[in-house]
């Protein structure tokens, strides 16, 4: 399925809740209340409710992700210094980041691959706004 051009599959291992107090992204900013956030089902606790088994995400850590929407967000990103094909371009490193989102009450997921460093890589090692903006603004011009 593709979903906002990205190639995405249903995952069975991941699971989403709604956003708890404590909840924070991948920069450690708290979680909008309305958002979604996903869950590792291997991480969930049971409850056991009549005699059923149901899976409690509650007590799970949300996956760290930014650009949350209600429905959707982007993992972190991840430098890979291996040589890859971007069109007819060959570039000696790139960079991806896993794509979440929830449609229909299922977890799907892609990933994102760029051949040049976005202002969010450098947000993650720490640098300021402006300053990640215009590094990755000068690393995009450069290729």
């Amino acid at each position: 399925m593709i979903i906002r051009g990205l190639q995405c599959r249903r995952v069975n291992h991941i699971t989403y809740r709604e956003c708890i107090d404590g909840d924070v992204d991948k920069y450690g900013k708290p979680q909008h209340p309305h958002n979604l956030v996903f869950v590792y089902k291997s991480k969930c606790g049971v409850l056991d409710i009549d005699g059923q088994e149901y899976l409690d995400p509650t007590t799970a850590p949300a996956i760290p992700v930014s650009n949350t929407r209600t429905n959707a967000g982007y993992g972190v990103w991840t430098k890979h210094d291996k040589p890859i094909w971007f069109g007819d371009v060959l570039t000696p490193e790139y960079y991806t980041a896993p794509f979440y989102t929830v449609i229909d009450g299922k977890v799907y997921r892609g990933t994102k691959h760029l051949m040049y460093p976005p202002h969010s890589y450098f947000l993650q090692q720490g640098y300021p706004h402006k300053q990640a903006y215009n590094m990755a603004r000068r690393a995009r011009n450069a290729k």
